[in-house]
């Protein structure tokens, strides 16, 4: 009996997060990115509406357009209302390193496909935000490897 609830209770720990992960539209800005998904939208519609306190994870997929022994990632953010620029260090504890734990093994290999993924915990004291989100990785060089945008509301 107590066998079938933990086993039942691992179970939906899985799915819950592949049940809840949407595929987002998003805009290139550099390089052959293949599809993006985000888990934790409050919602299944655009802007992604995402609520601090929670968890919410970023998945993309991409084509390498060229060897790289390193690859680094940046998140820059419109105010949609202010439009102004920031860095966004999400959470003070963000990796640039995309080859440390985010699915990526470096080096990259040209023309072959590679899936990024970042999870993160949103900390109520972020400020509340809505804007276009720009994820790009770089070279070591500062090279594109892949850029997009796409609109997220931090709440």
């Amino acid at each position: 009996m107590l066998f079938s609830i933990v086993w039942n209770v691992f179970l939906l720990s899985i799915l819950i997060p592949i049940a809840v992960s949407v595929k987002v539209d998003f805009q290139k800005c550099g390089g052959d990115v293949k599809e993006v998904r985000i888990s934790g939208c409050i919602e299944d519609n655009i802007p992604c509406i995402v609520s601090r306190e929670n968890k919410a994870k970023l998945e993309f997929d991409f084509k390498a357009p060229f060897d790289s022994d390193y690859v680094y990632i940046d998140v820059t953010s419109t105010k949609s209302d202010s439009m102004w620029t920031r860095f966004m260090p999400l959470l003070g504890t963000f990796e640039r390193n995309a080859c440390n734990n985010h699915g990526i093994a470096c080096p990259i290999k040209n023309n072959k496909l590679y899936t990024y993924n970042y999870s993160m915990y949103l900390d109520r004291n972020l400020p509340v935000h809505k804007g276009e989100y720009q994820i790009k990785l770089t070279s070591f060089w500062g090279y594109p490897i892949a850029c997009f945008t796409i609109p997220i509301e931090l709440k």
